[in-house]
Protein backbone atom coordinates (compact mmCIF):
# COMPACT_ATOMS: atom_id res chain seq x y z
CA UNK A 1 0.00 0.00 0.00
CA UNK A 2 1.40 3.42 -0.47
CA UNK A 3 0.45 6.35 1.21
CA UNK A 4 0.31 9.56 -0.96
CA UNK A 5 0.52 13.29 1.46
CA UNK A 6 -0.72 15.93 -0.90
CA UNK A 7 0.58 19.75 -0.05
CA UNK A 8 0.55 22.70 -1.24
CA UNK A 9 2.12 23.27 -4.77
CA UNK A 10 5.48 24.27 -4.33
CA UNK A 11 6.74 26.81 -5.80
CA UNK A 12 10.32 28.58 -6.37
CA UNK A 13 8.86 31.86 -7.53
CA UNK A 14 9.25 34.08 -4.10
CA UNK A 15 6.97 36.26 -6.19
CA UNK A 16 4.02 33.93 -6.53
CA UNK A 17 1.05 35.20 -4.59
CA UNK A 18 -0.23 32.15 -1.67
CA UNK A 19 -3.57 32.84 -0.23
CA UNK A 20 -4.24 32.05 3.66
CA UNK A 21 -6.04 28.21 3.71
CA UNK A 22 -7.23 27.42 6.61
CA UNK A 23 -8.64 23.97 8.59
CA UNK A 24 -11.77 22.44 9.82
CA UNK A 25 -13.35 24.24 12.60
CA UNK A 26 -13.12 22.28 16.17
CA UNK A 27 -15.80 20.97 17.87
CA UNK A 28 -17.51 23.21 20.42
CA UNK A 29 -16.13 23.76 24.04
CA UNK A 30 -18.07 23.02 27.11
CA UNK A 31 -20.50 26.11 27.65
CA UNK A 32 -18.41 28.40 30.20
CA UNK A 33 -21.69 28.63 32.27
CA UNK A 34 -24.08 26.05 33.33
CA UNK A 35 -27.05 28.10 33.38
CA UNK A 36 -27.65 31.86 32.36
CA UNK A 37 -26.05 33.13 29.31
CA UNK A 38 -22.55 31.66 29.02
CA UNK A 39 -20.07 30.58 25.44
CA UNK A 40 -18.82 28.15 23.51
CA UNK A 41 -15.55 28.39 21.58
CA UNK A 42 -14.28 26.34 18.53
CA UNK A 43 -11.04 27.22 16.74
CA UNK A 44 -9.40 26.21 13.34
CA UNK A 45 -5.89 26.36 12.49
CA UNK A 46 -4.06 27.98 9.55
CA UNK A 47 -2.72 25.34 7.17
CA UNK A 48 -0.81 27.62 4.54
CA UNK A 49 -0.03 31.41 5.23
CA UNK A 50 -0.51 34.25 2.91
CA UNK A 51 2.42 35.39 0.95
CA UNK A 52 2.92 38.23 -1.73
CA UNK A 53 -0.49 40.05 -1.05
CA UNK A 54 -2.77 36.53 -0.98
CA UNK A 55 -5.78 36.78 0.69
CA UNK A 56 -6.01 37.55 4.37
CA UNK A 57 -7.25 34.12 6.43
CA UNK A 58 -10.68 34.28 7.49
CA UNK A 59 -11.25 34.03 10.91
CA UNK A 60 -9.47 31.33 13.17
CA UNK A 61 -11.92 31.76 16.28
CA UNK A 62 -15.77 31.46 16.43
CA UNK A 63 -18.08 32.17 19.51
CA UNK A 64 -21.79 31.92 19.75
CA UNK A 65 -23.82 31.57 23.35
CA UNK A 66 -25.11 29.22 24.73
CA UNK A 67 -27.71 28.08 28.18
CA UNK A 68 -29.37 31.09 27.63
CA UNK A 69 -32.77 29.49 28.11
CA UNK A 70 -31.30 27.59 31.70
CA UNK A 71 -32.59 30.50 34.33
CA UNK A 72 -30.09 30.40 37.10
CA UNK A 73 -31.49 30.00 40.74
CA UNK A 74 -29.58 31.84 43.25
CA UNK A 75 -28.11 28.74 45.18
CA UNK A 76 -24.95 30.24 47.77
CA UNK A 77 -22.89 27.81 49.99
CA UNK A 78 -21.50 29.28 53.04
CA UNK A 79 -18.11 28.80 54.40
CA UNK A 80 -19.98 25.92 56.88
CA UNK A 81 -21.16 24.04 53.84
CA UNK A 82 -24.53 24.88 54.34
CA UNK A 83 -26.51 25.67 50.52
CA UNK A 84 -28.63 28.78 50.56
CA UNK A 85 -31.10 29.66 48.32
CA UNK A 86 -32.48 33.36 48.33
CA UNK A 87 -35.61 33.29 47.35
CA UNK A 88 -38.70 36.47 47.84
CA UNK A 89 -40.81 37.04 50.93
CA UNK A 90 -43.68 35.16 49.22
CA UNK A 91 -41.60 32.33 48.07
CA UNK A 92 -40.44 31.54 51.60
CA UNK A 93 -43.88 31.50 52.67
CA UNK A 94 -45.10 29.22 50.07
CA UNK A 95 -42.07 26.68 50.91
CA UNK A 96 -43.25 26.63 54.69
CA UNK A 97 -46.92 25.94 53.60
CA UNK A 98 -45.76 22.89 51.64
CA UNK A 99 -43.78 22.34 54.42
CA UNK A 100 -46.80 21.97 56.39
CA UNK A 101 -48.58 20.20 54.01
CA UNK A 102 -46.06 17.47 53.62
CA UNK A 103 -45.68 16.50 56.99
CA UNK A 104 -49.55 15.35 57.33
CA UNK A 105 -49.36 13.12 54.54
Amino acid sequence: MTLYIVTAPATRDPDTVVNCQVGDWSDWSDCSKTCGKGRQVRRREVTVKRRNGGDRCPPLKDVQTCNTGIKCSKLFVTRYGQSVKVVTWAQFLASLDELEASAFE
